[in-house]
C-alpha cells in the first residue's frame, strides 16, 4: 500500500487528536496517519462550524433588543413632533357656570390650531378661526409681548408673562366668551369669541382662570416601555 507523505503539521495534529482520544502520544503506524489525519480534520472543521452558528445565533440575539429600541424610538418621535392635543382645565372665581369642557390642537411648527372648543352654559364655542388669526389687543399692539399670529394666541393660553383669565357673558339671547392676558396700565391681549346663539336666553355672567395640559399619547409610552425593558433583559 502507497501512502503519501504528511507534513510536520499533519502529524502533530495527528499527535494532538491521539492525546484527546485515546490520553497516549505514541506515534501510530504509517498505515494509520492519513486516516487520522483526516478525522481531525474533519473534527476540526466541524467545531469550526459549530462555533461559527453558535456566534452567529449570539450576535443575532443580541441585537433583538437594540432593534426594538431602535424601532420604538422611530415610531416615538415623529408622534413627539406632531401636533400635540391639550385640555383647558378651568376654575371659577364669580358667577357662573364653571365652562364644562374645553381643548384644542395646536401645531407649534406649522403655527396653527385645530379643534379649538369651548362648552359654556351648553352653547360650544368653535375658536379655532379666531386663535389662528392671532390675539386680538386691546390698548397697545404687543401687550405681554406676544406674536400677532396663532403663536401669540398660545401664548395666552400656554403662560403669557401677564395675569391670564377667561370670562364668559350671556345676553339676550347671544354668548361671548374671551380668554385674555392683562397688563396692568399697558393693555390686554385677548382671543373673543361674540354673540353665539344662546338657545337658552337667560342671562348670566362667569369669570375666573385657567391652565392647560398636554393630553399624553399612550402609544409613545408603550414603546418606549417596550425598548427599555428589553435593554434591561440584556444587561439583566
Amino acid at each position: 500500500m502507497v501512502h503519501r507523505n504528511i507534513s510536520q503539521s499533519e502529524y502533530a495534529l495527528h499527535i494532538r487528536f491521539r492525546q484527546t482520544f485515546t490520553g497516549s502520544a505514541e506515534p501510530v503506524r504509517a498505515s494509520t496517519k492519513p486516516v487520522a489525519t483526516a478525522l481531525a480534520r474533519a473534527l476540526s472543521f466541524q467545531d469550526v462550524i459549530a462555533r461559527g452558528r453558535m456566534f452567529h445565533r449570539r450576535t443575532r440575539m443580541s441585537k433583538r433588543p437594540f432593534l426594538l429600541c431602535f424601532a420604538a424610538l422611530t415610531l416615538t418621535l415623529p408622534s413627539l413632533a406632531s401636533p400635540i392635543q391639550y385640555v383647558i382645565n378651568f376654575s371659577l372665581d364669580s358667577g357662573g357656570p364653571l365652562p364644562s369642557s374645553g381643548g384644542f390642537t395646536y401645531d407649534s411648527v406649522s403655527k396653527t390650531f385645530s379643534d379649538f372648543e369651548v362648552v359654556w352654559k351648553s352653547v360650544t364655542f368653535d375658536m379655532t378661526a379666531r386663535a389662528n388669526a392671532g390675539p386680538q389687543f386691546g390698548v397697545t399692539p404687543g401687550s405681554c409681548g406676544l406674536a400677532s399670529d396663532a403663536s401669540g394666541s398660545f401664548q395666552i393660553l400656554s403662560g403669557a408673562p401677564c395675569v391670564r383669565g377667561w370670562n364668559a357673558a350671556s345676553l339676550f339671547g347671544g354668548a361671548d366668551f374671551t380668554f385674555f392676558a392683562d397688563q396692568f396700565l399697558v393693555g390686554t391681549a385677548y382671543l373673543r369669541l361674540l354673540q353665539v346663539p344662546d338657545p337658552s336666553r337667560t342671562n348670566a355672567f362667569a369669570d375666573g382662570s385657567f391652565s392647560i395640559a398636554a393630553v399624553p399619547e399612550p402609544s409613545a409610552g408603550v414603546l418606549f416601555a417596550v425598548g427599555f425593558a428589553a435593554l434591561a433583559g440584556v444587561y439583566s
